[in-house]
């Protein structure tokens, strides 16, 4: 078993009470598009290991090219070392949520009991050079899912999607620094944003006109080692780890005052598990932490974890920097070409609703998320250190 168990697995991924893991006896089946995301890497860990109310096999959607398969096939070969169900497995699928007879088929061979839409380009940044393509498959993908479950006449299936707190946007613009709860008004900066609020009222004519179980995870930024570098918290965390080692000079961001509410993805798969299982009627709820902290406030943090204790910001605008006083290094520079074209500054989400009706509650904040990230990413540094100290030797040799 052991050999099986990669060394870097992030924390949460497999309890430590695993063996204790008996068969329930009631199987389910969940239909993931983008498991090979950050969501969905999640999402199969707690519906394999960590909710104890059914037996999951778990259907995922693939492209032969994803980074993260080699890490799905060794979570499968796991998961067969273990005495617990056999109905507990992962069956990975290789198509594109885009192509519609794919999904068709896909979905009748599975026959789901829940289907869980992940698959999105949400890198908010990449929209703005591709917004055609950004708009396509966000769209295009939902509307594959819903139209495969009509004609399918899977009636008693339950559909959730993930959405984003970038629907609402800019809101200081319209009401300053408010907390943004459901109903909340949407104002869109990005081609992301606007293509997750046509999702948004997808799920509305889906849910209205065909009376499916559908609803739509209002959710704010949430994060993990499992985030693509291409995400300020794991840009980073990954940046900080490598110049603690000695790998990286420094790092480069673009706008350091943007304020975001960052829970964890770990903590925030467990409320769209609720809301397909514990509602009666398909609601839409807000899924946040309701703290905000901002760029620079997480950089600064993500630093003095680090063990860099004698640190100061110096500049303003684009000429900002933060400094290392003990080495007088630069740690952080500002880089424009990191700047938004459609900047949204402020962003914190109330849960409010999901605890009262559900249960929900955030339990895992920024700082502990922050710690999280950068343990992981201390790891991979010091790994890669050393595979290139391995690789100089043996070109000295």
């Amino acid at each position: 078993m052991e050999k099986l168990y990669p060394q870097l697995w992030p924390k949460r991924l497999v309890p430590d009470d695993i063996q204790s893991l008996l068969p329930v006896g009631r199987n389910r089946t969940a239909f993931l598009t983008g498991i090979t995301g950050q969501d969905g890497l999640y999402m199969t860990a707690y519906l394999l290991f960590h909710q104890k109310e059914y037996d999951y096999t778990v259907y995922g959607v693939v492209r032969k090219n994803s980074a993260t398969l080699p890490f799905l096939f060794q979570y499968n070969e796991f998961l067969q070392t273990l005495e617990i169900s056999k109905a507990r497995k992962i069956i990975l699928v290789y198509g594109d949520v885009t192509d519609q007879m794919f999904m068709h088929n896909a979905i009748a061979k599975a026959q789901p009991d829940e289907i869980y839409n992940f698959a999105a380009l949400s890198q908010v940044q990449h929209s703005f050079d591709g917004p055609g393509v950004t708009m396509d498959t966000n769209i295009s993908g939902l509307t594959n899912i819903c139209q495969a479950v009509l004609s399918l006449k899977m009636i008693n299936v339950r559909i959730f999607h993930a959405s984003t707190s970038e629907m609402f946007g800019d809101v200081i613009q319209k009401n300053g620094e408010a907390i943004v709860t459901e109903g909340f008004p949407f104002n869109p900066m990005s081609p992301y944003a606007v293509s997750k609020i046509t999702n948004y009222y997808q799920v509305q004519f889906y849910k209205n006109v065909y009376k499916m179980f559908i609803c739509t995870g209002l959710t704010f930024n949430h994060e993990s080692p499992l985030r693509q570098e291409t995400f300020i918290t794991r840009k980073i965390t990954k940046a900080v780890a490598r110049i603690k080692i000695g790998l990286q000079d420094r790092l480069r961001v673009g706008n350091i005052y943007a304020k975001r509410d960052w829970g964890h993805a770990f903590n925030y798969v467990q409320a769209f598990w609720k809301l397909l299982n514990k509602q009666d009627e398909p609601d839409d709820l807000v899924i946040a932490t309701c703290e905000t902290v901002s760029v620079k406030e997480f950089i600064e943090q993500a630093f003095r974890v680090a063990g860099y204790t004698n640190i100061e910001w110096k500049g303003e605008g684009s000429d900002e920097k933060l400094i290392d006083r003990d080495a007088d290094k630069i740690l952080l520079e500002i880089d424009p070409q990191f700047y938004r074209p459609g900047e949204v500054p402020f962003l914190r989400g109330n849960p409010q609703r999901i605890k009262e009706k559900l249960g929900w509650e955030p339990n895992i904040l920024w700082r502990e998320l922050l710690e999280e990230m950068l343990e992981y990413d201390l790891k991979l540094a010091k790994l890669e250190e050393n595979s290139l100290l391995q690789l100089q030797n043996k070109t000295q040799l």
